[in-house]
């Protein structure tokens, strides 16, 4: 169990977001400064060599960002649903992004303070300026700040990105590893001992407050988190220290969704996944509801998921083992359970929020794991015999907000967690060398090797 405070005074409260540093022909824009707020990073006015493949354009803008060496933020939904055209060659990276925006009916133009901003062209052929939403950051610091006040770089996926994803995988592990340049692809398990932020561990917050254990280094965490509540994801690349250990490489913040105005307003999804290896045997249905409205005095919001797995394969069709990292579990023949509330009320510019989750995993391996084998597989001829793979965590928190607070905006939020793993259970072999001794000879491993907290 660990409980934390965390609070915050900030001056800014937000600023529109910007593209700034572009550079045309050679020509570099001048870099915009913002109410006394840093400058964003401004891209080389070398040309570059781009090799970005036809795809979406949110996607595609990312990639030239990367390519370029620069950073650049947009408005996603501006860019939702438009494709982008296949870029290879060198190009001054103002030409590139021009090639880019090429047929998307969206162009760039510098303004007379400097700023650069994504327009729409109208039907007559001028461009029409489009405000872009604003940008709020809140893992860098424990106070709101904007992105062009966070030093480094900042990611934001949006609910759409989120939404897309749904359709193809519930792990925000595979999320992650398309959108952030710099993550670990996962390891079809629920543990992230392997996935890595450029190369270095993460700090894992649900709207602001931590998830990352104090006393232990367990990564078991991001894949069961529910994609259903989550409003938009926030990643912060650097170091920081600011929530508590493990945030080398930088921070991943899932904030959840806001209730919706007026009546009450209900979302429903289900679905149904299989491996076409064997369709019958990893039939994985998975089924959601939310309930978000505003009854005047509270607003609320509330979800409810569920998830069963089967048996997974990979894309060879080979049968992916129940526990591919030693001691950790996957998805494989488990089945998940997730709960959640928010309510909230405002009083003037003061608000008060609760919220509360709980979450719950049951894992029943069929098999062992053969781990002398490269990669790791089934091993058919040793059926499992530990006990169930489990997650039963809670997680609490009340949180206080005055925008009008004598010395700026003032936040203070107080949050519980609760949290009881098991993990699998790896026999003794060349893999596992180290097990407990029962003091037994003739039964001489213990079942405390199974490791439980």
């Amino acid at each position: 169990m660990f409980w934390g405070i965390t609070w915050g005074r900030g001056g800014h409260a937000a600023v529109p977001a910007l593209l700034a540093g572009l550079a045309v022909a050679g020509a570099p824009f001048p870099t915009l400064a913002v109410d006394g707020l840093p400058q964003l990073a401004q891209l080389s006015t070398e040309s570059t060599t781009f090799a970005i493949p036809a795809q979406p354009l949110p996607t595609a803008l990312l990639q030239f960002s990367e390519a370029s060496g620069g950073e650049l933020v947009f408005d996603a939904g501006l860019a939702e649903g438009k494709q982008a055209p296949a870029l290879n060659g060198t190009y001054a990276p103002g030409d590139a992004l021009a090639l880019l925006l090429s047929g998307s009916g969206l162009t760039y133009r510098v303004a007379e303070s400097g700023a650069v901003t994504l327009v729409a062209v109208t039907a007559g052929g001028d461009p029409e300026t489009v405000k872009l939403d604003t940008i709020v950051v809140t893992t860098a610091t424990r106070a709101p700040r904007p992105a062009a006040a966070i030093p480094g770089s900042v990611i934001v996926i949006d609910r759409a990105q989120i939404e897309q994803q749904l359709a193809i995988s519930k792990d925000p592990t595979d999320l992650l590893a398309k959108y952030v340049p710099g993550y670990a692809g996962s390891n079809q398990g629920i543990s992230g001992a392997s996935e890595t932020f450029r190369g270095r561990s993460v700090q894992v917050l649900v709207d602001g407050a931590s998830r990352n254990t104090p006393l232990r280094d367990v990564s078991r965490i991001i894949s069961l988190i529910d994609l259903n509540q989550i409003d938009r994801i926030e990643v912060v690349s650097g170091a920081s220290s600011m929530y508590g250990n493990g945030a080398t490489g930088g921070i991943v913040n899932f904030i959840t969704k806001e209730a919706t105005d007026g009546k009450p307003t209900v979302a429903v999804s289900a679905g149904l996944r299989a491996f076409t290896a064997d369709i019958g045997d990893s039939l994985a249905p998975d089924a959601s509801i939310s309930l978000s409205g505003d009854a005047g005095f509270l607003d609320y919001f509330a979800s409810l998921s569920g998830d069963l797995s089967n048996e997974l394969y990979d894309g060879g069709g080979t049968r992916v083992p129940d526990d591919p990292l030693i001691g950790q579990g996957a998805f494989g023949n488990s089945e998940s359970y997730n709960a959640f509330a928010k309510l909230g009320r405002s009083f003037g510019p003061r608000r008060i929020e609760i919220s509360a989750e709980l979450t719950r995993f049951d894992q029943e391996p069929d098999y062992f794991t053969d781990y002398t084998t490269d990669p790791v597989s089934v091993d058919y001829d040793n059926p499992y015999t530990g006990r169930n793979i489990y997650e039963d965590s809670n997680y609490e928190s009340i949180q206080f907000t005055d925008d009008e607070f004598a010395l700026g905006d003032l936040s203070i939020k107080v949050f519980r967690n609760d949290i009881e793993k098991r993990f699998s259970d790896v026999p003794l072999s060349a893999a596992n060398f180290a097990v407990y001794y029962s003091g037994n000879p003739g039964d001489p491993i213990s079942d405390d090797g199974q490791t439980r907290f």
